[in-house]
């Protein structure tokens, strides 16, 4: 058994990063056809990594990546758009046999299944006669660093017999749950505060901490197989507000909410 305890002490500028720091292609984040997504889209993030066939996308801005398990077959017809209305693009490669394999040298033109770079502020992904057990890769950008959300959702009225996506047996998995995550002490005055998991953990997570504006200033990956996590943060490297402090396994995401209020 292993026991994570590591300290952080870091300024604001150096870790003002947002989803370019992100899961890249080998930690997409898992897509569910029975959840309506919809999040802020990332701002200022830079370009997909180096790797890939691109496709259509000449450009590859405010990347956000997803892999879909094919559970009952059939053809996954996604919708995915802004509000407020900016433009957002999309490709999608496969099928393939493992959410990670693929990345990024399976990534190529001939697995390319669909791909959109137009100036709209909707797209439509299809992905016709998905098999049971079989894998596919979505990237999602936005062009430009305007705020709005991105809404990706299937579409099942446009054919007769759409597919779904397993979301429940593709991988191990941590049962991420509330109790277990702590953030303290809250409000922060003046000093560390701690970020802890106090649950068994049997694959890697991501912890990060996001500011109002949606824009993470720390992020950091764990890896597979701790007992529990214990991670303290120097306060005097952020700005007075509200923060997120945020846990996410690729299967859940949880939340707790943090203040910080130095008197320097």
């Amino acid at each position: 058994m292993k026991k994570v305890f590591v300290v952080f002490a870091f300024i604001i500028a150096t870790y003002c990063f947002g989803f370019s720091q992100n899961s890249p292609c080998n930690q997409a984040s898992q897509f569910c056809t029975e959840t309506i997504y919809n999040f802020p889209a990332p701002v200022n993030t830079g370009t997909a990594e180096t790797g890939p066939n691109y496709g259509c996308l000449n450009v590859q801005n405010n990347p956000v990546w997803f892999y879909l398990l094919i559970d009952q077959p059939g053809d996954i017809f996604l919708d995915i758009h802004t509000v407020p209305s900016r433009d957002v693009d999309y490709i999608c490669w496969g099928p393939f046999t493992s959410q990670i394999t693929p990345c990024t040298s399976e990534l190529t033109s001939s697995n390319i299944i669909s791909c959109s770079f137009d100036a709209s502020y909707q797209e439509w992904c299809n992905i016709p006669n998905a098999l049971s057990g079989q894998y596919y890769i979505l990237l999602v950008t936005k062009y430009d660093s305007i705020p709005a959300n991105i809404i990706i959702k299937q579409n099942t009225s446009i054919y007769p017999n759409p597919g779904s996506t397993n979301c429940t047996s593709s991988v191990l998995f941590n049962n991420l749950n509330e109790e277990s995550f702590s953030v303290y002490p809250n409000p922060v005055v003046n000093s560390i505060f701690t970020i802890n998991y106090s649950s068994y953990l049997i694959d890697k997570i991501s912890i990060k901490i996001i500011n109002t504006q949606g824009i993470e200033v720390f992020r950091k990956l764990i890896s597979k197989n701790m007992e529990s996590i214990e991670i303290q943060i120097d306060s005097s490297g952020l700005i007075n507000g509200y923060y997120l402090v945020e846990i996410n396994d690729g299967q859940k995401i949880i939340r707790k909410s943090i203040i910080v209020q130095n008197k320097f």
